[in-house]
């Protein structure tokens, strides 16, 4: 337990009963889309898997970062709002109906994504060969640690699956992934540009900002510096309530906002798309007065 832990949490609590209670109704709403049987509107397998993979991820992160705020570590709940938003991306990459890839910078058409604007069954399979690549380089990687060496071979002879063999993913394609950040092949930036106004502008205000905490150059939160003839530091243990309330309100809209992608495949997506905006209209108001009195705009 952390110093005086007991007292702040009660604290934190009382403050931001709102707040927690509204996240906990919009994890519900999330939830109701990864219930135990569902039915999907013209997709394949590969499609459905991977999108229901992804929210169920974004689902149990958003849980976390819930009871991360509850006990006052907003800076944990930022590194985890930052993966949420990856997974988002990759969501929306795979579920949109139809998708125009775009450069952020000047806005001119990506050209070698247009294969992939109407199919999302090679998008799925991209999501797949990715996480393959990505864990095939992990693998050998760990052949250098003596402890892991054994264990590695076995897992790299174990794998059943040669994604870009079985599903006809050109070679083009795979050093297209091995090089990049998404399983879009692009930036992140460039996807989350593509994916509309929305998408980029939690990029602009979740997944940049968070880049310092989730990396070393964050630390001036933690201390505050006594000076004097015996200069010295003071501990923070726990965040104020704003630096609290940031990663939960942008931890359930950028779920949200994966949940209503992950919903458009669904044979029930109306229903299941007013079931989310029902919480979702209630956070985003509470957010933009959060924001506002935040960024001094009132």
């Amino acid at each position: 337990m952390l110093p005086k832990e007991q007292r702040h949490i009660a604290d934190i609590s009382e403050q931001l009963a709102e707040e927690f209670g509204l996240a906990k109704a919009l994890l519900d709403s999330v939830l109701r889309l990864t219930d135990s049987q569902f039915k999907c509107e013209d997709c394949d397998e590969i499609t459905i898997h991977a999108a229901a993979q992804l929210q169920i991820s974004m689902n149990r992160k958003l849980r976390q970062v819930i009871a991360l705020c509850q006990v006052g570590q907003g800076d944990g709940a930022e590194v985890i709002c930052r993966s949420i938003f990856e997974s988002m991306l990759a969501q929306a990459f795979i579920c949109a109906d139809t998708l125009e890839f775009r450069d952020p910078n000047g806005g001119g058409k990506i050209q070698f994504t247009e294969e992939l604007e109407g199919d999302r069954f090679k998008r799925g399979v991209l999501y797949f060969v990715y996480k393959d690549i990505k864990y095939e380089k992990w693998l050998k990687g760990l052949l250098k640690v003596p402890v892991m060496k054994e264990w590695a071979e076995g897992q790299l002879k174990r794998k059943s699956v040669d994604w870009p063999t079985d599903c006809g993913v050109s070679e083009e394609w795979v050093k297209k992934l091995e090089k990049s950040t998404t399983c879009s092949g692009l930036p992140v930036s460039s996807l989350a540009y593509s994916l509309g106004a929305k998408a980029y502008s939690y990029y602009l205000r979740a997944y940049c900002s968070q880049s310092a905490v989730v990396h070393t150059s964050w630390g001036g939160g933690y201390t505050q510096l006594i000076e004097g003839e015996k200069p010295g530091a003071n501990v923070n243990w726990f965040d104020e309530d704003f630096a609290i309330a940031r990663p939960l309100y942008l931890s359930g809209l950028i779920t949200a906002l994966g949940g209503i992608f992950f919903a458009s495949i669904r044979t029930d997506y109306e229903d299941r798309k007013a079931d989310i905006d029902i919480s979702l209209r209630q956070f985003e108001k509470i957010n933009e007065r959060f924001e506002a009195e935040f960024y001094n705009q009132v």
